[in-house]
Order: structure tokens, then sequence, then C-alpha cells
């Protein structure tokens, strides 16, 4: 049974677990709990992270969805409750953007319950195919909102650096429209945590 309270303690706990310390992230830290949990009070919501480079959206989204076996079953031993399993396209990689489309029909076939995490949107470019331009990302999103209307499980997570404004830009009003309609948004304010090499 889906509990807030519980769903925030455990995803707070899984952020400090893999380096996001909510010393270092301050407000963002809670603002992240708060989401996850109440996004899991609904069956195939998604969650969008939005932030400058190297804020911290991906580390953690990696620390609360498991993109490999191996985290999946630390996770399962560490706490049952709240696990989404996630298929990583990392779009800055023209090989893993190409992917969506091959293992979009995979995921089709077996419908429920397929977790996807696109990360970086909006790296990613149009593949040549045949003497055509094709984004698999916009032809994916499309896809996915489908599945969303029709109310099959299967969360989308997503991280970028760019604005609305941006993103429209790139992909166009309607699938941004859609987009948004599938996700909870987590605007993260933190600036950059990378730092120069010191010799």
């Amino acid at each position: 049974m889906y509990d807030y309270k519980k769903c925030r303690k455990i995803m707070a706990a899984r952020l400090e677990r893999y380096g996001y310390l909510k010393k270092t992230a301050g407000s963002d830290f809670d603002k992240i709990t708060d989401i996850i949990a109440k996004m899991y009070g609904h069956k195939n919501a998604g969650i969008l992270f939005v932030g400058v480079a190297g804020c911290g959206k991906t580390t953690a989204a990696k620390a609360i969805f498991p993109t490999t076996p191996q985290r999946r079953k630390q996770l399962i031993e560490q706490d049952k409750d709240y696990i989404t399993p996630v298929h990583l396209f990392e779009l800055e990689n023209r090989k893993s953007v190409a992917r969506l489309s091959d293992d979009y029909d995979w995921m089709a076939y077996h419908g429920q319950g397929i977790n996807v995490f696109l990360d970086d949107l909006g790296a990613d470019q149009p593949i040549i195919q045949y003497g055509q331009r094709i984004c698999y990302t916009s032809e994916f999103l499309f896809e996915k909102y489908k599945k969303f209307e029709r109310g099959e499980t299967g969360r989308l997570i997503v991280t970028t650096n760019m604005t609305s404004d941006q993103l429209t830009e790139r992909y166009g009003e309607r699938v941004v429209d859609r987009l948004i309609s599938m996700m909870a948004i987590c605007k993260l304010d933190g600036k950059s945590k990378r730092r120069n090499l010191e010799f």
C-alpha cells in the first residue's frame, strides 16, 4: 500500500547512499524526495528533472531508479518497496538514440510495466536513415504518450538542461505538451557541482 512518508524516507536514504548528499544539495534534496514520493502515488506518472549541467540530475535519478541488474539487486536487498528498474538511454550517445526505435518495438510488445530513463534530453541529434532525417526521441515520446493515455503502466524518467522554450524549439510544441502532461517536474536550483582538477 502506498505510504507517502515511508516512500519519502526511502528515497532520502537512497540518495544519501548513492552520494547525493543533503548537506551539499540543500533544498534540492527535499524537493526531490517530496516529488518522487508523490509520483509513486500515481501508477504511471513520470518525472522530469530540470537544471543546469552538473547540478546532480543524473546522479539523483540513478540513485532512485536502478539502471542495472546489480543496482536493482542492491536496492531490493536494502528495501523492497518502491523499486522502479528502468531501461537507460543516454541521449548524447548516437547508438543509444538509435536503440529507441528498435527497443520500443520490444517494449510495445510487452506492454505494461516498461520504465524508461531518457538522460540528457536535448543532446540527441536526428539520424539520417534512407535519406530522411528522423528524430527517434520525438517518435518515442509520441508513442509513450499514447500508452500513458490508455492508462498503461510504465514510468518515464527524463533529465534535461533545457528550458521549456528550448525544448519546444527543439522538438515542437506538440511533443513537449505531451511530455509535460505525463510528468511531475522537479526543477533543481543548485549550481554545477563539478570542479576543476587540482594539481
